[in-house]
């Protein structure tokens, strides 16, 4: 039982690393889920429409084409909520720089709406998404299963973007040293196959 407490010490500590490193500045000490309950508390955001909808869609199935940071632009607030799990972000600057860095590190992706939701100012969009990384030794393959609940502001603009998705399975699994831990606790906690009879 000592190499759980051992692992999950060094998942915290490589966590809040990560997190200050991919977002460029400092997560606060609650994280993500404290920030999305304080930014679903606002009241600003209107009753979603279909037509909210495409804008983001396109801009996210789209976001390797050259044109990627005018549709950006066009998306997102000025002020907004942001949370992939990996990055919280409250501005549409520091939101564009961290897309930035991801285009430069050479992160590809490839996103499939699966379903939507609309229900009076939120909507949920159920996706599937393959990305490429490098997180230092060689190129990563991943393929992982999201929701995303969106808020929009009166211009249609989305004021709220939180990513509910299994980050260990679709990125900290593939990193150096951490991705073996995981995979091990994984291996550890799946149940014993059933007998056939």
């Amino acid at each position: 039982m000592r190499w759980l407490v051992f692992f999950l010490v060094a998942v915290v500590a490589a966590t809040g690393l990560l997190l200050v490193t991919v977002s460029g500045g400092d997560s606060s000490s609650q994280g993500y889920p404290s920030e999305y309950v304080a930014a679903l508390a606002r009241d600003d955001s209107v009753v979603v429409q279909p037509a909210h909808l495409e804008p983001f869609q396109s801009f996210v199935t789209r976001m390797l084409e050259d044109d990627w940071e005018t549709r950006f632009n066009a998306v997102y607030a000025d002020e907004l909520h942001f949370s992939d799990t990996l990055a919280v972000i409250d501005n549409r600057q520091q939101l564009l720089d961290y897309f930035r860095k991801l285009h430069a590190a050479g992160t590809t992706t490839q996103v499939r709406f699966l379903s939507e939701q609309l229900n009076d100012r939120d909507a949920y969009l159920v996706w599937e998404m393959h990305s490429e990384f490098d997180p230092g030794l060689s190129t990563q393959h991943s393929h992982t299963i999201g929701i995303t609940h969106l808020r929009f502001n009166a211009e249609g603009k989305v004021i709220l973007h939180q990513d509910f998705w299994d980050a260990a399975h679709g990125f900290y699994q593939h990193l150096p040293v951490l991705g073996a831990a995981i995979r091990s606790i994984r291996s550890r906690l799946q149940p014993e196959p059933t007998p056939t009879t």
